[in-house]
């Protein structure tokens, strides 16, 4: 009986891996699976004391940045007769398209004498096009945005760095990475974000998190995202987590549905982690249709208005958020270095912070209150004034002093002392 119980066991574990392994990007864009499942136990313990330490390290996420300031450069002088290409994995990707609107009006903004968006539908060869497109036009760089393949337009990418372009990736390396093929990439802490999340679950959950985690299999930090949160919940739940990882690009792919069915199968589920926003919309309406909604505390990462939304309607408890100006304006500082001669810039990360319903509230009740006011001058700006709020979460002061560090704005000499 016992050497029965062990084949068995042996046999679930063996298909726990091979589900695991077939939602691992396999290089070209796509996953192996559509949609695969697996499960880990955590068995840890964690004291009330680390509750406490983890509380206070995500109260310092739900402040505002602050601006870390580098070296100053002369952003008129670098940028004067250049050109630079934005290339998106595709302009259908709302987050994508943003950031390179976001990014040609800073790079205008700062001299460059052209900033050409090109079309691309996410296929490897709106890319290859878009590249050939930025090597004709004479362009001095390129910043190649979301999940682009570099391996199906290495050809490409060698021929433009041969004409004597600087390939530079944005919005999919994690820390202490480089994309390969490119010159060299723009990081974000994907992987303290991720740890971010888990640890709310945590402290909310006093230990005993039973964690369904939505990830995305298509994108390249997937695995690095996906790392920190089990990581985390290994030290400090004792609970399980059921690891989903969903094709999000496939349109053919119904998210919905396979959330839903995941909760159907365990109703024991108190907490869902999505780690792609494109994935939100769906992962709420699973909730919704399993009337899950109310008990089970939904936590997600991304930079979209989507996520915002849900945040504010009370469906997201607590998200780990990306601002599109701040990247852009940090993308825009690292192509000025990256073209001052600057092979790998040691320039910031893009900052995130955490949002939940009651700082939105806040936000909104001081929107409202600041149009209130007496003053019809500062009203009347305010009225004007269509940032998102999403966007507002973020203090605006880091676009003066990016714009002092280019020695572009007032007081520009003063502002590498703050």
């Amino acid at each position: 009986m016992k050497r029965i119980l062990a084949v068995l066991l042996s046999a679930m574990v063996l298909s726990s891996v091979a589900m695991l392994s077939g939602c691992k990007d396999n290089g070209n864009g796509s996953a192996t699976e559509s949609v695969t499942e697996s499960k880990s136990t955590n068995n840890a313990v964690a004291s009330k004391e680390k509750f406490a330490t983890l509380s206070a390290e995500l109260e310092a996420y739900k402040s505002q940045p602050k601006f870390n300031a580098t070296k100053s450069i002369d952003a008129k002088k670098i940028s004067k007769n250049k050109k630079i290409a934005v290339i998106s994995d595709s302009n259908n990707n709302t987050y994508s398209s943003y950031i390179s609107q976001e990014l040609k009006s800073v790079a205008k903004e700062v001299g460059f004498k052209d900033v050409l968006i090109y079309d691309t539908d996410g296929t490897s060869n709106s890319h290859i096009s878009a590249l050939e497109n930025a090597v004709s036009d004479q362009c001095s760089a390129v910043i190649l945005i979301g999940n682009i393949n570099k391996d199906k337009i290495s050809l490409s990418i060698e021929t433009a760095q041969a004409n004597g372009l600087k390939i530079i990736s944005l919005d999919n390396t994690q820390v202490g990475t480089k994309d390969h093929f490119v010159d060299s990439s723009i990081t974000t802490d994907y992987a303290a974000e991720a740890k971010a999340l888990a640890d709310y679950a945590i402290v909310e959950k006093e230990g005993k998190v039973n964690a369904l985690l939505v990830t995305p299999s298509d994108v390249s930090y997937a695995d690095e995202i996906k790392k920190a949160v089990t990581d985390e919940l290994s030290k400090y739940s004792d609970g399980y987590c059921t690891e989903l990882s969903i094709e999000s690009s496939n349109t053919a792919v119904n998210i919905s549905d396979a959330v839903k069915k995941a909760l159907e199968r365990d109703t024991n589920i108190n907490c869902v982690i999505v780690l792609h926003d494109n994935m939100l919309k769906d992962s709420v309406d699973a909730l919704e249709m399993t009337q899950a909604i109310s008990r089970v505390t939904l936590l997600a990462r991304g930079g979209s208005t989507e996520l915002f939304t849900q945040v504010q309607n009370g469906n997201v408890a607590t998200a780990i958020s990306e601002s599109y100006e701040w990247t852009a304006y940090n993308a825009v500082d690292y192509v000025l270095r990256v073209l001052n001669g600057e092979d790998n810039p040691e320039t910031p990360n893009i900052p995130f912070m955490m949002i939940s319903y009651d700082n939105v509230k806040k936000l909104e009740n001081s929107e409202n209150s600041t149009e209130s006011s007496s003053d019809e001058e500062s009203s009347n700006e305010e009225t004007n004034d269509d940032t998102p709020l999403i966007e507002k979460m973020f203090t605006k002061t880091f676009k003066k002093q990016y714009l002092n560090l280019w020695g572009l704005g007032e007081n520009s000499e003063d502002s590498q002392t703050e």
